[in-house]
């Protein structure tokens, strides 16, 4: 149909082995436009074809593990936009990962129209450090521990972070539940202290009276070994 020829396409050499073969063609045309053959190449592209499995392996299985980790991961952009979400950080929000995309972090994650002070993403943009803070998040449904990384251009820019929450809220119940046994402990031993202290007293005055009492009574039988002797 006279149309430029671009294929790709496998073959195996004489050892059996696969190669890859790319052919480009242009039409040459008589003077009525009629097509009469074609010029082309035909190139070796095993190498690029090879190359290009191996990024596509290398981004199935980097999408296998981002979906896997049952942290919370985000990728956000400068403006707190979400570019990727794994499965966990899609469904603690009540979305599909493709939902996330575009949607503002501090408005879906924290229910606010603009970033929260503490917000690790923001100083990370601000300084090109690592953050890290402690939340308890009602739209996530716990405590969780946040951390952002930064995320640079090649000229240096800084473009964004990877925004990771992991959920913290058994430690942290655990935590709290140390607390109250603590104070309950801390609680009895001034109780058991002061009821010491109590029994201590109440066992002195007691020996103080029983001493009273002997002496009273070692006084009284000397005065009657006394009065017998005179009346012998």
């Amino acid at each position: 149909n006279g149309a430029e020829l671009n294929a790709e396409w496998r073959v195996r050499d004489r050892d059996g082995a696969e190669r890859w073969l790319m052919s480009r063609g242009q039409p040459l045309r008589d003077p009525n436009g009629q097509t009469v053959r074609y010029i082309g190449i035909v190139l070796d592209i095993t190498d690029r074809k090879q190359a290009e499995q191996a990024l596509l392996r290398a981004e199935q299985e980097w999408e296998r593990t981002f979906d896997a980790v049952p942290d919370l991961i985000a990728i956000l952009d400068d403006r707190h936009r979400i570019l990727r979400a794994n499965k966990a950080m899609a469904q603690r929000l009540g979305l599909t990962p493709e939902q996330c995309v575009g949607k503002i972090c501090y408005q879906v994650v924290h229910g606010l129209d603009s970033a929260p002070d503490f917000c690790p993403h923001t100083l990370s943009l601000a300084d090109g450090r690592e953050h890290m803070v402690e939340v308890h998040e009602d739209c996530l449904g716990g405590d969780f521990l946040i951390s952002t990384t930064p995320l640079s251009d090649e000229q240096g820019r800084r473009i964004g972070s990877v925004h990771v929450a992991r959920d913290i809220t058994e430690r942290k119940q655990a935590e709290r539940n140390l607390q109250v046994r603590t104070r309950e402990l801390e609680h009895l031993t001034e109780t058991l202290e002061q009821r010491v202290q109590e029994r201590t007293a109440e066992l002195a005055k007691t020996n103080e009276a029983l001493r009273r009492l002997s002496t009273r009574l070692l006084s009284a039988q000397e005065e009657e070994r006394k009065r017998i002797a005179g009346e012998l």
